[in-house]
């Protein structure tokens, strides 16, 4: 049997990439390739001087339909979501930023995104169709074990965030793309995730997207909205990070805003 890590052949050419994440040292981008939803990829590029991306290699997930990624803050380890096949893949990153496949892990259906803590010990899975979030374990060899699950708020989890300490995660909830969006918060904890509070609307439609001011204090959210103009809600956050009432949304001038459509300058 080969070595399931080793792509065999020509390697396979990435196909609708759906998400983007740098390596912490700056030297290196990833994308994750959803593959019109059949066998996902994830695709190495080094990156020069000047920023411009030289591509290095494109290798399986081993999973379907890959939408998300996300690099651990020390890294080591590479994790990618795949929603068709509802799983997640994990990769260690070596020195010179190539990626060796290590483990996928069933999470639930529509798996969509992961969130790496600040101490890349710990990851948070939105399963969009399985209407849950899960909690995993990141080993020092990058492998993964399930340490809880939960029932998500709203319907379809897509986006998540972390806090800067990385105890709070905050969860955009799709709902279709068509019916009321909101938000929500989970509680982070190497033990185990917890809904802090309820969910609150956005006053859109589809809330997919969503970012963290680096203070803290404010949480953005963007609205897909399928049948209408795309918009981004603003919600001040308490001194402990409960979410407060929304402002009202703000048209983006564009239709649909999707999941990565969405940064805050660190000045905010």
């Amino acid at each position: 049997m080969s070595d399931p890590k080793t792509v065999r052949g020509a390697s396979p050419t990435p196909v609708t990439p759906s998400s983007i994440a740098i390596s912490p040292d700056g030297r290196h981008l990833y994308t994750a390739n959803y593959s019109n939803g059949k066998a996902g990829t994830v695709s190495h590029f080094r990156l020069t001087d000047d920023g411009t991306p030289q591509a290095v290699s494109t290798i399986l997930t081993h999973g379907r339909g890959t939408t998300g990624l996300a690099v651990s803050p020390n890294g080591h380890t590479l994790i990618t979501s795949n929603a068709t096949s509802g799983d997640v893949s994990s990769y260690s990153v070596e020195k010179d930023g190539t990626l060796t496949w290590v483990m996928n892990l069933p999470t639930g259906r529509g798996a969509f995104f992961p969130a790496i803590t600040p101490d890349s010990h710990s990851a948070v899975i939105t399963n969009s169709k399985a209407n849950t979030l899960s909690l995993l374990k990141i080993s020092a060899s990058s492998r993964l074990s399930l340490v809880n699950s939960i029932r998500s708020q709203g319907p379809e989890p897509r986006g998540i965030v972390l806090n800067r300490s990385g105890s709070l995660a905050y969860v955009a909830n799709f709902n279709n793309g068509t019916g009321p969006g909101s938000v929500s918060a989970v509680s982070v904890d190497p033990q185990g995730i917890q809904h802090e509070g309820k969910a609150v609307t956005t006053g859109s439609n589809g809330t997919e997207g969503i970012a963290l001011a680096r203070n803290g204090r404010t949480l953005y959210a963007a609205n897909f909205n399928k049948n209408g103009n795309g918009s981004v809600t603003t919600f001040p956050l308490g001194s402990k990070g409960a979410i407060g009432q929304p402002r009202p949304p703000v048209a983006t001038g564009g239709r649909q805003p999707d999941l990565t459509s969405i940064t805050v300058p660190s000045s905010r």
